[in-house]
């Protein structure tokens, strides 16, 4: 059973059934390119741009992981755009968000998640740059801080803690490797426990 033959042709047949933008991949991605391209996406969207330049800005920011090698050339032109609309505009017009709309803080004193923020923080910087390992790291960074600002926009469930556990064992595995500490352990640097 050919899996890509099967559904070579369901985008445009999604379109033939009035659906009126299709957002699909000619080839498998990796998560995190995946990750990359629907954040972005969903982030345009929000702020009111059309379809079309929603996928452009996405690709374009995948790009840019293209060029410091976190993603695969062949993954920036992976997703493809099939639409009914002429202009790219997909809804009815509402009010858009501001031009920047505001992200979600960094971090917020006092919640379950904060530790994880200070020691990705913690472990990126006495790793260094230049550090052989400091690229997988970002990748890790990157991760973690999806997940976080996920579970506190909608909330903490299983998946999100079993991808977070997932994340913060090779982040574990990573310091201790390579600073001989636990990541769990530079989570908690600089904190006081009353």
């Amino acid at each position: 059973m050919d899996l890509q033959a099967n559904f070579a042709g369901l985008a445009p047949q999604l379109i033939r059934a009035n659906v009126q933008a299709v957002v699909a991949m000619q080839y498998p991605i990796t998560q995190l390119a995946a990750m990359m391209f629907s954040t972005r996406f969903y982030r345009q969207l929000l702020r009111g741009d059309p379809v079309d330049h929603a996928v452009q800005i996405s690709r374009w920011r995948m790009s840019l992981a293209v060029d410091d090698k976190t993603i695969l050339l062949r993954d920036f032109g992976t997703p493809v755009l099939y639409m009914r609309s002429h202009d790219g505009v997909i809804q009815p017009e509402a009010k858009p968000l501001p031009a920047e709309a505001p992200e979600v803080p960094t971090t917020s004193p006092g919640d379950a998640f904060s530790p994880y923020e200070n020691g990705i923080r913690e472990l990126l910087a006495r790793l260094g740059q230049q550090h052989v390992r400091h690229s997988e790291a970002l990748v890790y960074q990157q991760r973690l801080l999806e997940n976080i600002t996920l579970s506190r926009l909608y909330g903490d469930t299983d998946t999100r803690k079993a991808e977070r556990a997932e994340v913060i064992a090779r982040l574990n595995a990573l310091a201790q490797a390579e600073l001989q500490v636990t990541f769990n352990a530079l989570c908690y640097l600089g904190t006081t426990t009353g």
